[in-house]
């Protein structure tokens, strides 16, 4: 009886230390989480900012030039350099076709 309970305890013993750290990971990963969250939050802020600038800016008729706009800003210019066309004849074929992409089709 004396055994069965040393060996218990033993199991018992590392049981509590793997809880212990798998304690100590989740806080660790709970934590990274938080710190992308307020980076996602304050991402989200100033693309929203930006989205109502250009907004009003269209709607006063001043379309922003947008050779001057920085390159990490989505604009045609820049999908049309990385292959993604709007409204072209490609365009047209491939949504006839059925092979249109996603961004593609979500431009349609």
């Amino acid at each position: 009886l004396h055994a069965s309970l040393c060996r218990f305890d033993g199991r018992l013993g590392s049981m509590r230390d793997q809880l212990d750290q798998a304690r100590v990971e989740n806080r660790k990963l709970a934590v990274r989480l938080s710190e992308e969250q307020l980076v996602t939050k304050r991402l989200h802020d100033e693309f929203c900012v930006l989205q109502g600038l250009l907004f009003d800016k269209k709607a006063q008729g001043e379309w922003p030039n947008t050779s001057k706009v920085p390159p990490w800003i989505p604009t045609v210019r820049n999908f049309s350099a990385a292959g993604v066309s709007f409204g072209t004849k490609a365009h047209a074929a491939a949504s006839a076709s059925g092979s249109g992409s996603a961004a593609s089709a979500a431009s349609a």
